[in-house]
């Protein structure tokens, strides 16, 4: 994207969306943690499970991609499934199905139940094109030809004279000379982990090497515009 600061990482063909990522005819979404109300006490009236997923399709039907890639951590639990789950996962496929959309589905570190409750296909890792879409929580092998690396895992949030937002971070050439965009968690329960004054040692993913050079995108909801801020570098110095 000539001119935005950002070099190769941006592709013409990126958009971002509301806590999802389109790529081409693809979009990208991450950190379900379904059971997270239940785990947590929260009524679903703040959100949920069906509020989370029905965002999910809400994209599907707004953008009209070919194909929903989830990146990882779809359950929240490691141990126990909530109630109300595994009927909320069939009635999302069967939506994705209806619609005619492909559906990939990358296994997190929080989904070691997930094969247990919900009879689909799991992966590691997609790859499309020249990106490769993982949860972040491992090193990643790296496949030749890839260049960028499409990632969950860490929730990103970003506070704006004083209200928290949820935001993407891109970095150029961040993990072994590949760039990096961090998608936040679309479960609107997860209010995100505060970026600005975070490190490369904060990030829990190996992926994440240093912070200073990652640049806060945030898309406003309400302008439908997308905000991209200085690297958290700049923005240190600038507070």
């Amino acid at each position: 994207m000539a001119g935005s600061g950002y070099g190769g990482v941006i592709a013409v063909a990126t958009r971002f969306v509301d806590r999802g990522l389109l790529l081409d005819e693809t979009l990208v979404v991450a950190d379900l943690h379904l059971g997270r109300s239940a785990a947590s006490n929260v009524q679903a009236s703040l959100g949920g499970d069906r509020a989370t997923l029905d965002h999910v399709i809400a994209l599907v039907d707004r953008h009209d991609p070919e194909r929903v890639v989830i990146a990882g951590d779809v359950l929240e639990s490691f141990s126990s499934v909530p109630d109300g789950v595994t009927d909320h996962l069939e009635d999302f496929e069967q939506s994705i199905a209806d619609r005619d959309i492909a559906l990939d589905v990358i296994a997190g570190n929080h989904d070691p139940m997930l094969t247990e409750v919900w009879d689909y296909p799991l992966a590691d890792r997609v790859r499309i094109d020249e990106t490769l879409v993982v949860h972040g929580d491992t090193d990643p092998d790296l496949p030749s030809g890839v260049d960028r690396i499409v990632m969950g895992h860490e929730h990103p949030a970003i506070e704006i004279e004083g209200h928290k937002r949820f935001c993407f971070l891109v970095g150029e050439a961040l993990y072994r000379g590949r760039d990096v965009i961090v998608v936040p968690a679309i479960n609107r329960l997860l209010r995100g982990t505060t970026v600005n004054e975070m490190r490369g040692r904060d990030f829990h993913s190996p992926i994440l090497t240093a912070a200073d050079p990652l640049r806060p995108v945030v898309y406003d909801v309400e302008s439908e515009e997308t905000l991209r801020f200085p690297t958290l570098g700049q923005f240190r110095e600038m507070l």
